[in-house]
């Protein structure tokens, strides 16, 4: 997989909750970054997720500018690059999990049903969730529907999914994933966690307190991306 860096430089971005103020932070592919602190982590992960745009500042991704990018451009980043998991997992009901989970790999170029059942798979697996590929995803517990949301982000191979950690009991097993994501991935993980909740099994903490980045630490070594 090509190394995407993500550089987010002098970001101002005026909110009713959660403003930043000329934060300058980058992400790279190959590890976990938490995003700690107050409303301003949900601000700062929708705009590298390239779901907000700044008042102010620029957004690099492989060193280049993002902002004069329009609609349709800043659409095919996302559904190329991006993969997204939010706190509501947006499946949809009508398709089975399988279905669900191999829907965005189609966005591959020369993609067939035989390599998105493949792909669907091997990514199902790692959710733990193979066993329930063939079933609604209405039949599923909340976690579950969070897992194969996952999935459903990891499809396509993504540069980068962009998280924010259900504030549910399976939050810790689903944080468990997002750890081993990258190493068997090669994608980098921005994820929200819950208010409380350590971040003693991320790679990296980026902490954020009114509109401002207060500090950064990297608890481990970068790791070798091991792509799909």
């Amino acid at each position: 997989m090509r190394e995407f860096h993500l550089e987010l430089r002098d970001v101002t971005r005026l909110a009713e909750s959660g403003s930043l103020c000329s934060v300058s932070v980058d992400f790279t592919p190959g590890i976990l970054h938490a995003l700690v602190g107050d409303a301003g982590c949900g601000t700062l992960l929708r705009i590298a997720g390239l779901l907000e745009q700044p008042d102010k500042g620029e957004l690099f991704l492989a060193r280049q500018p993002l902002g004069r990018l329009g609609g349709h451009e800043r659409a095919r980043l996302r559904s190329k690059l991006f993969g997204y998991v939010f706190a509501t997992p947006h499946l949809l009901p009508s398709m089975t999990v399988v279905e669900n989970v191999a829907v965005p790999f189609f966005k591959v170029p020369g993609s067939t049903v035989e390599a998105a059942k493949a792909r669907a798979a091997e990514v199902l697996d790692f959710v733990q969730l193979t066993e329930s590929a063939g079933v609604s995803v209405g039949s599923l517990s909340r976690g579950e529907q969070q897992r194969a949301a996952l999935a459903r982000s990891l499809v396509h191979a993504p540069a980068f999914l962009i998280v924010e950690l259900p504030d549910t009991e399976e939050a810790s097993c689903f944080l468990d994933l997002l750890r081993a994501a990258p190493a068997r991935f090669g994608t980098g993980v921005i994820v929200t966690l819950p208010t409380g909740m350590d971040p003693v099994e991320t790679d990296r903490v980026v902490t954020v307190r009114k509109g401002a980045v207060h500090g950064e630490a990297l608890r481990l070594p970068q790791r070798e991306s091991s792509p799909s």
